[in-house]
């Protein structure tokens, strides 16, 4: 991880191919001719404690989902065990302790949810001040852990990256953001937190056969980290195969999906969204995300509302409380099942990244699901 400095960290961007010294930059460095730089976090010494050797979340083997899907190995990374309950919580540790390594006060972000509570707990695991942007549709029950743990909220507006920016600049704060370019604004470095989920696969169902590994996708950092884990992983002799990737995003909100159907070289920023899957409703989706699909021979499928309410139907059948943009996944894993795209002997692994625990009062958790 970037914090591991005998790893020896760099960064390199991905515009200009430059490599350049590890350091807090955050959209611009001053080496790089490039603005705003594409930067990412690479190592010298890869895999030395870049992932850790206990699990942190388990893998399932639904009985009924296997039946239903009619996919005998497939199974489910269940990421909502995790402190806050989602897969936030391995890339918002890179956050606060890389900020309190480079001595920041105040960590800053936007957030549609879990992103925001995530980050709220780890500042104050680090003794940090947290100020979050918060979407307007997020729900009060959420707003009200993002506080509990002591974060400022404010309700984001049209440009929120830019808000961001200027907000960051002013206060010499740290900011907690994608390592995607938006208005001026990138993270290099908590991307790097979903590379675990990687290695924490191959010891849970070791892929002897073709493995598909279906990810939820909003901006993208996360179908980037976990590529990134299990590319790191084949070049130091640990798997010798690559996993393909199925990335999944709402049909009313899928700037991926779209640039991957028609193979555009980037996605498009949308200019209206909709659908139940606030944690992946974003706009625009990043090169980085595209290109991870691409290299890993891998699709991308966009699902709607409808599916998404199935499959959280069929994950209540397995005793799961499991948020909309998870379910996506297991929504996914089922139209390429029927479409055979996915054969049935291959093995699946579904990213459920959130719980549905953090939503009291949305529509959807007001009655029984129906499959």
């Amino acid at each position: 991880m970037p914090y591991d400095r005998e790893a020896g960290p760099y960064l390199f961007c991905r515009r200009c191919k430059k490599s350049l010294p590890f350091g807090p930059h955050f959209g611009s460095h001053p080496l790089c001719s490039c603005s705003p730089c594409p930067l990412e976090t690479r190592y010298k010494h890869p895999l030395v404690k870049c992932f850790e050797q206990t699990d942190l979340s388990p893998i399932i083997a639904p009985p009924q989902l296997r039946k239903r899907l009619k996919l005998p190995h497939f199974f489910l990374k269940n990421e909502t065990v995790l402190p806050t309950y989602s897969w936030k919580d391995r890339v918002n540790e890179v956050h606060a302790r890389l900020a309190k390594q480079w001595k920041f006060k105040r960590v800053q972000t936007i957030s549609t949810g879990n992103h925001g509570i995530s980050l709220a707990a780890q500042c104050r695991r680090q003794g940090l001040d947290c100020h979050i942007f918060v979407h307007p549709h997020c729900p009060e029950p959420t707003r009200q852990l993002m506080r509990y743990f002591g974060a400022t909220l404010t309700p984001y507006g049209r440009h929120p990256h830019d808000q961001l920016r200027r907000v960051c600049k002013r206060e010499q704060s740290y900011p907690a953001v994608s390592l995607e370019p938006m208005d001026g604004i990138a993270n290099p470095f908590g991307a790097e937190g979903y590379k675990q989920i990687a290695e924490e696969i191959i010891r849970q169902c070791p892929m002897r056969k073709q493995t598909w590994v279906v990810i939820p996708s909003g901006i993208g950092d996360g179908v980037f980290g976990v590529w990134k884990g299990f590319c790191e992983l084949k070049r130091a002799g640990k798997i010798r195969t690559l996993p393909r990737l199925a990335v999944v995003q709402g049909s009313g909100c899928a700037p991926l999906v779209e640039a991957f159907e028609k193979g555009w070289p980037s996605a498009r920023h949308l200019s209206r969204v909709s659908g139940i899957a606030l944690s992946i409703r974003e706009p625009y989706s990043g090169q980085h995300a595209l290109q991870a699909v691409r290299d890993s021979r891998g699709t991308a499928v966009a699902v709607n509302d409808r599916e998404i309410l199935r499959a959280m139907a069929w994950l209540a059948d397995e005793g799961l409380l499991i948020e909309p943009a998870s379910a996506a996944t297991v929504a996914a894993a089922a139209r390429l099942a029927r479409s055979r795209k996915i054969p049935k002997a291959d093995q699946v692994v579904c990213i459920l990244s959130g719980s549905g625990v953090k939503w009291t009062g949305a529509s959807w958790l007001r009655k029984p699901p129906q499959a």
